[in-house]
């Protein structure tokens, strides 16, 4: 049952990222996506078995190189460096929000969905960067990720981890 709504999840955010774009700037909603599963593998584990061990970072950063794979065959520039993102994003929200290092608040949410949306634009720019020989224009790029981050900081104020099931 679950393993159906993360897929339509999934498709439905690819769907509104490759349809919506606000000022000309792309969205970039699927590291909410692989950020909020990595909250909800982090909540699931720590509920069953009292503790979030290395199962729901594991699960969580194959569900973010899935989706960062996907991302990857559909921009078909360079395939990797959005499943570094991705799967980087995930494993670090599951660590986060295990409750042992960080309780969910709004206020964090928020925060760590910024940076987060900073941090897959660094490791994909960075990763197209050196191995792709991609020219960057900082200027353009730096307003776009600004814009992103700001859009992705307000799903991750409104987007609590209790709300959403893996199993």
């Amino acid at each position: 049952m679950n393993i159906l709504f993360w897929t339509a999840l999934a498709l439905a955010v690819f769907l509104v990222q490759t349809l919506f774009s606000t000022v000309r700037v792309p969205l970039n909603v699927t590291v909410v996506l692989v950020a909020l599963f990595g909250r909800a593998a982090a909540h699931h584990f720590t509920e069953r078995e009292g503790f979030s061990g290395a199962r729901a970072e594991f699960v969580a950063a194959c569900f973010g190189l899935c989706i960062g794979g996907i991302e990857d065959l559909m921009s078909g520039v360079l395939l990797g460096s959005a499943m570094l993102g991705k799967g980087l994003v995930a494993y670090a929200s599951a660590r986060i929000f295990s409750d042992v290092l960080f309780r969910w608040t709004p206020v964090l949410g928020a925060l760590t969905m910024m940076a987060f949306t900073l941090f897959d634009w660094l490791s994909l720019v960075c990763t197209r960067m050196v191995f792709g020989g991609a020219p960057v224009a900082a200027g353009p790029m730096i307003a776009a990720v600004v814009l992103q981050s700001i859009i992705n900081g307000m799903f991750g104020m409104l987007l609590r981890p209790g709300r959403f099931r893996i199993a």
